[in-house]
């Protein structure tokens, strides 16, 4: 794939936004999530909500296979990107409110939503340092009010957002500092991956590699963790990462070819998709990919909820809170080359799950806005 093709893939999917192809109830809510992790948060959220009448898009298509896989067939599609596609697709649902997830803010959208009265809320709102730096540009910052008029509120994942927002201009009144949407389930420990990983290696032992990037399965290989389950972010690197276990004298053997054994010179490779925060469950340590080599960390709280001890680079990125939460709470260690003694790595994993648990708090601010 170009440089330039997946950018005109994701546009030409926006571009074709359709109306619901199923009856969605009177006065239906729309939710909408940027991509993949945005939609799994919108999803997490709607889980506790009670919330009937939901229409659900993304702005690409692999969000839009979530939002299918998780029950929205036929009441979700792709996301408009500008004011005539907003106004055809409010006009077609008539939704009550717009849910937007964390970030998700288009000028086009929102002018479409003030022009045909529709409520717009941010659920989970993020707000990086490095975009609150780009908005706080006088001009940029005056276009940004602006744009924003139409947001009745902002649920805010984290104090850093809601201090960012209002400096940018936001009134306090519509900003709450209210935590994360996006709380994964605890995973099912029965599942076929974890079941393979404790017949080939008894007792948790496991260190599992999720979502690693470039640079961060050559660590994990230095750090001599064993057995060792390696799942690259991308399945289009297996070939990369398999000749790099290789050339470690390592042998890799796919999860695909469900293995009898794993001999001390073997490395499980994750080779099948959906099935990494069961492989959590069955893992004593857990390296959280993008920490170090990436652009930040991807999720913290999937591979605790499976009861793993977090391991981490540097790049926590937005959820630097919840990493020095953990990190306090004994949950996190940052990476050093080496793993924690085995001493020091049980977790209360549900009771932390619960302290970060941002949802009661966002559905009774939108509730108390009459955005729910």
């Amino acid at each position: 794939m170009s440089s330039l093709s997946r950018p005109l893939k994701v546009l030409a999917f926006r571009l074709g936004a359709q109306v619901p192809t199923v009856p969605l109830g009177r006065s239906p809510l729309w939710v909408h999530g940027a991509s993949l992790g945005e939609v799994a948060a919108a999803i997490s959220l709607l889980s506790v909500s009670g919330t009937d009448g939901v229409y659900l898009t993304s702005g690409t298509p692999e969000g839009l296979s979530r939002a299918e896989a998780s029950g929205y067939r036929g009441r979700c599609g792709a996301g408009p990107l500008e004011r005539h596609g907003t106004r055809r697709l409010l006009r077609s649902v008539r939704p009550r409110a717009l849910w937007l997830v964390e970030s998700e803010l288009w000028p086009g959208v929102l002018a479409a939503a003030r022009r045909e009265d529709v409520p717009v809320a941010v659920v989970g709102a993020r707000l990086s340092e490095r975009s609150f730096r780009r908005y706080l540009r006088p001009v940029i910052k005056g276009r940004f009010q602006k744009m924003t008029e139409p947001v009745s509120l902002f649920a805010a994942a984290d104090a850093s957002t809601a201090l960012r927002l209002t400096e940018l201009g936001v009134p306090e009144e519509r900003i709450r500092v209210c935590g994360r949407i996006k709380v994964p389930p605890l995973p099912d420990a029965g599942a076929p991956l974890p079941r393979l990983m404790e017949a080939l290696s008894p007792g948790r032992s496991w260190l599992v590699g999720g979502c690693t990037h470039d640079g961060e399965e050559e660590a994990l290989l230095e750090m001599g963790g064993a057995p060792l389950l390696l799942a690259p972010r991308h399945l289009e690197r297996l070939p990369e990462v398999e000749a790099l276990v290789r050339r470690r004298g390592l042998e890799p053997v796919r999860r695909s070819e469900e293995p009898g054994s794993l001999g001390p010179g073997q490395v499980l490779v994750l080779d099948t998709l959906g099935e990494l925060a069961h492989a959590y469950s069955a893992a004593r340590y857990s390296f959280v990919g993008g920490s170090l080599t990436g652009a930040q960390a991807h999720d913290l709280l999937e591979p605790l909820a499976g009861g793993s001890h977090l391991i981490s680079g540097p790049r926590w990125g937005l959820q630097a809170e919840e990493a020095r939460m953990l990190r306090r709470a004994g949950a996190l260690t940052p990476f050093d080359g080496s793993l924690p003694p085995a001493d020091s790595v049980d977790v209360d994993a549900a009771a932390l799950l619960e302290q970060l648990d941002g949802r009661p708090a966002t559905l009774a601010f939108l509730r108390e806005r009459g955005l729910a």
